[in-house]
């Protein structure tokens, strides 16, 4: 009796792992669409669950790069103070252009761009820091990882602009205000942590 229940568990368990994982591969296509340019933001599910999922990836993805030149601590801290400052700023946009009903799908396309992106560039942000450390000037890695962050700042302009559906022009200024106070932000509330 207790083997077939067993049996039963691990049939049910093992389905419900299936349909988990097509789930997080639907996301990533979509995920990966966006990026292309062949998907929008209301392809993704309207989840707060899939967005503290994304968050806690986001935040580990973060920590990861950030720590290629930096202490654990002041990682950490940066990561948290950037996942803050995102978030703050899409709702504070969203409810100016009264679009708050598409928080959720908007954070989640943003998260999880910015996931494959920080994902893309880790290593390259190593093998920067590496030459850096042995004197070398900036190889090819640089090049790449120019090209990874005018894309995926382009990626974070299109998905604003559908988001509270303005023109790209002026997404783009919403997105490069965003980026040039948020880096003069952490850099400000750097000296503090270290």
């Amino acid at each position: 009796m207790c083997d077939s229940t067993n049996k039963k568990g691990q049939a049910i368990f093992k389905r419900y792992n299936i349909e988990m994982m097509k789930d997080y591969k639907a996301l990533f296509d979509n995920l990966m669409r966006i990026c292309l340019f062949k998907a929008s933001p209301k392809d993704l599910p309207d989840s707060s669950n899939l967005n503290i999922q994304l968050l806690v990836l986001y935040f580990i993805s973060g920590v990861v790069l950030l720590s290629s030149g930096a202490a654990l601590g002041v990682a950490v801290v940066e990561a948290l103070l950037e996942i803050i400052l995102l978030i703050g700023f899409i709702y504070a946009v969203l409810t100016f252009f009264n679009a708050s009903y598409r928080f959720n799908q908007t954070l989640a396309a943003l998260l999880g761009t910015g996931i494959i992106f920080t994902s893309l560039s880790t290593p390259f942000v190593y093998i920067n820091n590496a030459s850096r450390q042995a004197e070398n000037s900036a190889g090819i890695e640089g090049f790449f990882l120019l090209i990874l962050f005018g894309w995926s700042v382009v990626v974070m302009v299109k998905i604003l602009a559908e988001a509270i559906n303005k023109p790209a022009l002026f997404s783009g200024l919403i997105t490069f205000c965003y980026l040039y106070l948020s880096y003069q932000i952490i850099n400000a509330i750097y000296p503090a942590i270290t």
